[in-house]
């Protein structure tokens, strides 16, 4: 799925710009459009480090309250089972307030035309936390579990601590660490380091994703989860 990680770091640090216009309608429909050089999940490449083409649409709606309810899908080539993931979601998200943000949701994970144990759930949820001061800095962590991870292999737990900082001239740096952990398929970490630049109506972003103690995990697909560089181009509309 899109970089989860990342995501709640944006709209965490969105929580820090001022709205100057409140929307009349509560329904918000949106898409979003994405190039890169590799399809990189919790630090392990989905498409074999070929590109990808990704995108999705979503729904939101604004209740009035302290929570926003939202659904969306998203959509990705891949290297394996079907060659196309799916991913459909939904949830609530809010702010408490002082710069604290929160989500909270559940994630299926489809890939059409593969076999019926690569699909699996998610239940997800997120806090976070933006600074005020120089560069806005945002701390998130967030957390997953899935009863039943890819492959059948058994109860899954992720946890990713992430820190975000708006940097001038439309610069944004992020960094994360992650820790993936399932019952059947044993346990590794992985961590990212990237640099992203608005330019237009795009975003550019350069992101340097490597994994370790690996070995058990990644048996049989090494490769895939070597360090590497990707870049890439997208853009939310």
């Amino acid at each position: 799925m899109k970089n989860t990680s990342k995501c709640l770091v944006a709209g965490a640090l969105a929580l820090s710009t001022p709205m100057v216009a409140q929307a009349e309608s509560p329904h918000t429909f949106s898409a979003n459009v994405g190039l890169f050089t590799d399809y990189m999940f919790r630090g392990i490449s989905q498409t074999s480090g070929n590109p990808a083409v990704q995108g999705g649409f979503d729904y939101s709606y604004d209740t009035g309250s302290f929570a926003d309810l939202y659904a969306g899908i998203w959509a990705s080539n891949i290297a394996f089972d079907g060659s196309v993931e799916a991913d459909y979601y939904g949830g609530a998200t809010g702010e408490f307030g002082n710069g604290i943000s929160w989500d909270v949701g559940g994630l299926f994970y489809d890939y059409p035309g593969g076999a019926g144990s690569s699909e699996y759930f998610e239940a997800y949820g997120s806090l976070g936390y933006t600074f005020a001061g120089t560069y806005e800095p945002t701390f998130a962590v967030d957390y997953a579990y899935s009863p039943d991870f890819f492959g059948n292999t058994g109860d899954a737990h992720w946890i990713s601590p992430s820190l975000g900082l708006s940097l001038p001239h439309g610069f944004g740096l992020s960094a994360s660490y992650g820790f993936q952990d399932v019952d059947d398929g044993g346990n590794y970490s992985t961590y990212s380091v990237g640099l992203s630049k608005d330019v237009g109506m795009f975003s550019v972003s350069l992101d340097w994703i490597d994994t370790f103690d690996e070995e058990e995990f990644c048996a049989g697909f090494q490769d895939d989860c070597d360090g590497r560089l990707v870049l890439g181009v997208s853009s939310s509309f």
